[in-house]
């Protein structure tokens, strides 16, 4: 049985606190190509609980990872936290930071060719 993600609709809300300068490019990039998404999204499966940096309908996370998720111990973690998403369908896009702040324009030209992808699947 697939199990369905729970998505909340967020506010987009660019400010310098709330995200990094990656995710800010990234989501300016998305709203200027009018692709639907979500920020911080709030995932559950069983007892665990993570946040998607970005989430675009129906099943693509995008995760903008900064220099601590380099550490074996975040590393670790990023892996458990990808492998739970896949088995619920998703998709996992993972992308350095200083990649999605110099390039934004290629990061969602990576998430368009999954949307399509998937959409072609169908």
């Amino acid at each position: 049985m697939k199990r369905r993600l729970r998505t909340r609709a967020r506010i987009w809300r660019i400010t310098p606190k709330a995200y990094t300068s990656g995710e800010m490019a990234v989501i300016r990039e998305l709203q200027s190509r009018g692709i639907t998404f979500f920020t911080q999204q709030q995932v559950r499966v069983g007892s665990r609980r993570f946040i998607i940096d970005i989430f675009v309908p129906p099943n693509i996370a995008v995760e903008i990872d900064g220099p601590h998720h380099m550490s074996s111990l975040r590393a670790s973690r990023d892996k458990v936290k990808d492998e739970l998403l896949r088995s619920m369908g998703v998709k996992v896009l993972r992308f350095q930071d200083s990649v999605a702040r110099s390039k934004p324009s290629e990061v969602v030209d990576a998430i368009v060719r999954e949307i399509e992808a998937s959409q072609s699947k169908e």
